[in-house]
């Protein structure tokens, strides 16, 4: 998902989705690793590190709630719609979009574990929506299909997958590397979601 820039209700959506993850980070604090007394401790990133699974879950919680009002975020494996940001087709637990090429990365990672599967005939339409909001290709039926690729176990672990080496990963190692604790790394994991990891001036690494 790489955010260059957004319409009025995707602006709204924007300044919700920064209370929330505030909010959030606020009454998780605790509970993501800072008291007072390891906070104190200097090297202590790794023992506090956001991929320790509990501290990931709220972190999957915070950024569901943003982005889906919903804490539960394995519900999201089967959302898709377009929600008029220029980007096409938004899907899935961290919004993966049929114009920005992550969706095409998912697709592409399901079909070479699964082939055959539902949505590995939407391939040649998104590399060729890729880097617009255009559904060519795509309507009428891949909403559909993806909501029935979303019950396959497979699909929900590709996600995952994808999620953790775009997304994830790339947050926790950087926070890591820059000394911060559970909580800066969902910081930046919230950015990095919110504006991609691309060269653009928007993205993650050049804010």
């Amino acid at each position: 998902m790489v955010h260059e820039h957004r319409d009025s209700a995707a602006s709204a959506r924007l300044s919700r989705r920064t209370l929330v993850a505030a909010l959030g980070a606020v009454a998780a604090g605790a509970a993501l690793g800072v008291p007072r007394a390891v906070a104190a401790q200097a090297g202590t990133a790794a023992a506090t590190g956001l991929d320790d699974p509990a501290k990931k879950e709220i972190a999957m919680k915070l950024v569901s709630s943003a982005e889906n009002s919903s804490l539960d975020w394995k519900a999201q494996y089967k959302y898709i719609e377009d929600i008029g940001d220029g980007r096409g087709y938004t899907a899935g637990i961290i919004g993966f979009c049929s114009g920005t090429g992550d969706m095409l990365d998912l697709v592409q990672l399901y079909a070479d574990r699964k082939s055959g599967n539902v949505l590995a005939k939407y391939l040649p339409a998104l590399r060729k929506v890729n880097g617009s909001d255009s559904h060519s290709g795509l309507d009428p039926d891949f909403p559909k299909d993806w909501r029935k690729a979303a019950q396959d176990t497979a699909f929900q672990t590709c996600q995952n997958d994808e999620r953790d080496r775009v997304y994830f990963d790339p947050a926790v190692a950087q926070g890591k590397t820059d000394g911060l604790r559970a909580l800066g790394q969902f910081c930046y994991y919230d950015a990095i979601v919110m504006h991609g990891d691309g060269d653009d001036s928007t993205s993650f690494r050049n804010i």
